[in-house]
């Protein structure tokens, strides 16, 4: 993902193993070309990376008061207390897969237990809780695969894959080797433990990058596929699984993009991503740790939380199946309208988001409410980091929580103060809200800048 402002014109969606800061997904890459106005989910190139912990970022305040101190006595019993400002992944108007058909490739010098995983992981994602849950908003039905669409390659993987080999070797072989394209086709490439996926002429698994999906043209159809090589310490259905749902939400996020990028007042979060790729679904959710469990689809598989739209919205957690436990998080209220400048990406130099109005060396001061969907086990509490601590702390921003309520609960509210040291090519800063209760850390994004 973090590929994409340096190349706007790659399209290219890559799964990208961060080193320390990323775990079992991938990292996306180049891509959101954004109007004037409306919201917009052109994307191009899609990393998928997850995080291994929340970490301290610079600019990060005290860690807050002993447990219970600091909030209000009588919170909302109406859960949750606020509604959320965060983040909405829009729609380019591309198509979606409805039915997707998903075609689970292997090669003959794969150990035979990981290939009767991969059928079997292939053939229960598709239909299970997990999918539906996570995809049917978008339009996205249950996948298939079953045996006529496990494909066994006789011979041993070649030593290295490069995209234009992938597309060469899904062409080649479509209608043959491969389940001939249909319009609902996603071709999952289970790279052999022998074969190095090259990209961008580096090896993949070295540089980082953990798989990708893309799209080409077999026999005048389009057509989505996916790639996973075998990283050593990662999991390929974990990687498989971003890659297949962002394959069914964006299939042509070249051609024609679908669900990519969060939405016009929504800036923050691209920013927050690192403005990789305009964020498809698994994307939205690969820097948290606890997107990543084993589901039983069945069989058991190691896989990634998912964005929701609808989930997030309605003040639930926004990366589902939710992770058991009621959901917590802080809210900005009542941002306001700010103008920040994408013409490095090809956008407008006065585009407008949401945030709070500073100029550099300004001070400035907004609230902000704590919600949950249920109750919680106490209250949780609110630190700041200046950028992703998760992938790219920075020290635009300084800000600090009121010190008599860093701690709260559903209904409470407290004050962040915060001074703008420097913005960065959009002229405004992210800043991370992070709410943190019993070893678990949820996270929100807000820009300051827009003077």
């Amino acid at each position: 993902m973090w590929a994409w402002i340096a190349d706007v014109r790659q399209h290219i969606g890559v799964v990208v193993w961060m080193a320390a800061t990323c775990i079992t997904g991938g990292c996306g890459g180049p891509g959101t070309s954004r109007s004037a106005g409306g919201d917009d989910g052109g994307s191009s190139l899609d990393a998928d990376a997850a995080a291994t912990t929340g970490g301290d970022g610079a600019a990060h305040d005290a860690a807050g008061l002993v447990d219970g101190a600091g909030h209000d006595a009588a919170s909302n019993p109406v859960y949750p207390a606020f509604t959320p400002f965060i983040g909405q992944i829009a729609t380019g108007g591309g198509a979606v897969l409805s039915a997707p058909v998903i075609v689970a490739v292997t090669w003959a010098d794969d150990d035979p237990g990981a290939v009767a995983t991969i059928d079997a992981f292939a053939d229960g994602v598709g239909p299970s809780n997990y999918w539906s849950t996570a995809l049917s908003e978008y339009g996205v039905g249950a996948a298939t695969c079953g045996p006529t669409n496990h494909v066994h390659v006789a011979s041993n993987g070649p030593a290295q894959m490069s995209v234009g080999d992938i597309q060469a070797f899904i062409s080649g072989n479509a209608g043959s080797i491969l389940p001939a394209a249909t319009g609902e086709t996603i071709y999952a490439l289970f790279l052999s433990p022998h074969t190095g996926l090259v990209f961008n002429g580096a090896d993949a698994c070295s540089a980082g990058v953990g798989g990708y999906h893309y799209e080409t043209v077999v026999n005048g159809t389009r057509v989505p596929y996916a790639v996973v090589p075998r990283c050593a310490g990662h999991s390929v259905t974990a990687g498989m699984s971003h890659e297949l749902a962002e394959a069914a939400t964006d299939p042509f996020a070249s051609s024609g993009p679908a669900w990519n990028g969060f939405g016009d007042p929504y800036m923050a979060w691209d920013l927050f991503q690192g403005f990789s790729v305009g964020a498809e679904v698994g994307d939205a959710c690969e820097f948290f740790q606890d997107s990543w469990y084993t589901d039983n689809l069945p069989p058991q598989a190691d896989v990634q939380r998912l964005w929701s739209n609808k989930s997030a919205a309605a003040g639930h957690a926004p990366c589902v199946p939710a992770a058991p436990g009621a959901y917590f998080n802080v809210t900005a209220l009542h941002p306001q309208d700010i103008l920040i400048d994408l013409s490095e990406i090809g956008a407008p130099s006065a585009f407008q988001t949401k945030g709070y109005k500073a100029a550099v060396g300004q001070t400035i001061s907004f609230q902000v409410g704590f919600y949950s969907d249920g109750p919680t086990n106490g209250p949780w509490t609110v630190t700041t980091s200046s950028g992703n601590p998760l992938h790219a702390p920075t020290t635009l921003v300084t800000a600090t929580v009121d010190p008599t309520k860093r701690m709260g609960i559903n209904g409470d509210t407290t004050t962040i103060t915060a001074t703008l040291n420097g913005v960065g090519p959009q002229k405004a800063a992210v800043l991370t809200l992070e709410s943190t209760l019993g070893g678990t850390t949820h996270y929100m994004p807000v820009l300051i800048g827009g003077e």
